[in-house]
């Protein structure tokens, strides 16, 4: 007889609409926790951890009072500005340290002394550089969200697999095709790889950096409601910032089963 492979868990046997029921159903359990420790019996004082409730509350006192919209005129344009460049950056920058020794031998020191060094050391020297306003928190998002494209995808493009390129080179295919139809498909899972991960640090440096000093964005509303002891409020911020990521990793998601069909493919089997 056979022997069988390891059996899955149930889990990875649901479909899609199963595993989103599942997930809904483990938030509303946490939520409906939560409620009931912190707004029921107060274990914890609800001024330092509002319920969901309270919460809720909160963020329609911010809708209402218009310091959500003026918030986020300032923290949407400066993320994507940032987000952006820090993309164009990293898969230019990674497939110059994948395809090029000389180049990886010459930068790749620097630009791993860049990654190591914390980005929020930078907020000070970015105010001195781009004075007050959008432009020093711009620049923090692509010092922290560039170097995880970067270095994904340059592994991604060292990750290819030689059979593939001499495959390439016999049938006549130009070093241009070969990067275009081979190298770049092959790394396209490693460039949504960083890119998930630059989406988190994008946001991060973002709210840090309207933290400490900023007038404006979702950062120095959450400073502002915190330090007026209005944390519901800043816990509504909070958990805004959150839901974005989620949303736009959900997105960034279905834009790679759309760009890359048969890692998809591969992944369901």
């Amino acid at each position: 007889m056979l022997a069988s492979g390891p059996r899955l868990p149930w889990w990875s046997r649901l479909d899609g609409k199963s595993r989103t029921a599942l997930l809904l159903a483990e938030v509303a359990a946490l939520l409906g926790l939560w409620e009931i420790a912190v707004g029921v019996f107060e274990l914890i004082p609800p001024l330092f951890f509002p319920p969901p409730s309270a919460i809720a509350t909160g963020f329609g006192e911010i809708l209402a009072s218009g310091d959500l919209a003026r918030h986020l005129a300032t923290s949407i344009p400066a993320w994507l500005m940032g987000y952006g460049l820090a993309i164009v950056v990293g898969v230019v920058g990674g497939i110059a340290l994948g395809v090029s020794l000389p180049f990886h031998r010459l930068a790749g020191p620097v630009i791993w002394s860049l990654y190591a060094t914390p980005w929020l050391a930078w907020r000070p020297l970015s105010v001195a550089w781009f004075g007050f306003g959008v432009a020093p928190i711009v620049f923090l998002v692509v010092i922290a969200a560039t170097f995880p494209v970067m270095l994904n995808t340059a592994a991604g493009v060292s990750a290819v697999d030689p059979a593939l390129l001499s495959a390439g080179r016999i049938f006549g295919a130009s070093r241009a095709s070969i990067y275009r139809k081979i190298v770049l498909p092959s790394a396209l899972p490693f460039v949504f790889a960083g890119m998930r991960q630059s989406m988190v640090m994008a946001t991060i440096a973002l709210l840090v950096g309207e933290l400490t000093g900023a007038a404006y964005g979702v950062g120095a509303l959450i400073a502002n409601k915190t330090a007026l002891y209005q944390t519901d409020e800043a816990f509504a911020a909070i958990l805004l910032a959150v839901g974005w990521t989620l949303s736009l990793t959900a997105l960034l998601d279905l834009i790679q089963r759309r760009v890359t069909p048969w890692q998809t493919d591969v992944t369901a089997r």
